[in-house]
């Protein structure tokens, strides 16, 4: 009788347990204790869109929960709302990665991408960029302000006032326009531009290298690396052999390898 009771209590102890759990976490995101915001708070605050962004759930068990998420918007994109969603866009309507064509907004390289709204999988025109090394924005890519047109089979790799030039695919690498463009800032530092057979870098007196073996060293107050060249035609592996001058003086660090003093 003594251990019928206990197994009787056992089963309301436990039965209890699971209507609190249930209680708890059987609710909706709407009502879950971990949710500080619903989809009405959905808005933008000015130039800052604040979304209410649904986490949980799945496998894990029916543990939902609403967690507010902000975004500045910065120009030329603005804060759009649409259906319990808010974006930094350039348009409230969602694009089509299948037949938009990257564009220019100013300097700025505009895409169709997802993930822009962190509480809806719809693409959203993003803003990108700036365009480094001198380049702009150019016909939905990065290149050289002269906006030279340029034929990728038949083009030179060269230097343009020290500057490695390369001929570059506009878009998002699936264009049919191609233009000069910069694939680094101008060498400096005692380095110069040098052109190779299908290749443009930066290098400070021509000696070829692997960066994948090369040993960095010092040169009295000069740290000696192995740094990448460009190609417009094909994916090169040459190196060249590239200084920088240490302030405070060139040695090795506890590793034994080369590099500037601190």
């Amino acid at each position: 009788m003594m251990g019928s009771v206990k197994n009787i209590g056992r089963t309301l102890a436990i039965a209890l347990f699971l209507s609190v759990a249930v209680g708890v976490w059987g609710c909706s995101a709407d009502e879950s204790p971990l949710s500080n915001c619903t989809p009405k708070d959905t808005r933008c605050d000015g130039n800052v869109a604040v979304e209410c962004v649904l986490y949980g759930g799945g496998k894990a068990g029916p543990v939902e929960y609403y967690q507010s998420v902000t975004t500045t918007c910065e120009a030329p994109s603005s804060c759009f709302v649409g259906d319990s969603f808010a974006v930094c866009s350039l348009s409230a309507e969602p694009c089509n990665l299948a037949t938009f064509v990257p564009t220019c907004a100013g300097d700025r390289v505009v895409i169709c991408e997802s993930g822009v709204s962190k509480a809806s999988d719809k693409y959203f025109q993003l803003v990108v960029g700036p365009c480094k090394f001198g380049n702009t924005c150019i016909a939905g890519g990065c290149a050289a302000p002269s906006d030279t047109t340029c034929d990728p089979m038949t083009f030179v790799d060269k230097c343009t006032d020290g500057v490695p030039t390369i001929c570059a695919q506009m878009g998002r690498g699936d264009s049919d326009q191609f233009r000069e463009g910069f694939s680094r800032d101008a060498c400096a530092d005692g380095n110069q531009c040098l052109t190779g057979p299908d290749w443009v870098g930066c290098g400070r007196d021509g000696t070829e290298c692997n960066t994948s073996s090369f040993q960095r060293r010092c040169e009295g107050d000069k740290l000696i690396t192995c740094e990448p060249t460009d190609s417009t035609k094909s994916i090169t592996f040459v190196g060249l052999e590239f200084q920088t001058s240490c302030p405070k003086g060139c040695g090795k660090n506890s590793s034994g390898v080369a590099e500037c003093n601190p």
